[in-house]
């Protein structure tokens, strides 16, 4: 399966790292192509946790929780088009006296490889976003 992955080092602690990952409140801080994000459950995300998610240059698509640990990562995915599935995995491990901030993802299906087509350019710019 198709995969990017960057990795950055933060000098914050990994709880608080994973803390910005699952807290969608501040995603418009760090994510430049987020044009609006509306979680569709209640509470804290979980599995089986749904928010749609627009981005700037495409239409809104709804993001399911696939799988969660608490105070290290978090994974959603989505369909971008019929054939390309795209799964996101955001992670905060220890590294030093700070995290390594990891945002990895893998495209699958038929047509899987187109995922990768736009994947680099979102996972460039959120590894120099978070650097800030």
């Amino acid at each position: 399966m198709p995969t990017i992955q960057r990795s950055v080092t933060i000098a914050v602690p990994p709880q608080r790292v994973y803390e910005t990952f699952v807290d969608l409140s501040t995603w418009a801080h760090w994510n430049p192509h987020l044009r609006k994000l509306t979680p569709l459950s209640e509470g804290r995300l979980a599995p089986g946790s749904r928010v749609r998610v627009a981005v700037k240059l495409d239409r809104a698509r709804v993001w399911e929780v696939t799988n969660i640990e608490p105070g290290r990562s978090f994974t959603w995915e989505s369909n971008l088009l019929p054939g390309v599935h795209v799964l996101f995995d955001r992670i905060a491990e220890p590294e030093g006296q700070g995290t390594r901030a990891t945002f990895r993802i893998v495209s699958s299906g038929p047509l899987g490889f187109l995922g990768t087509t736009i994947s680099p350019a979102i996972a460039t710019t959120w590894s120099a976003r978070s650097e800030d």
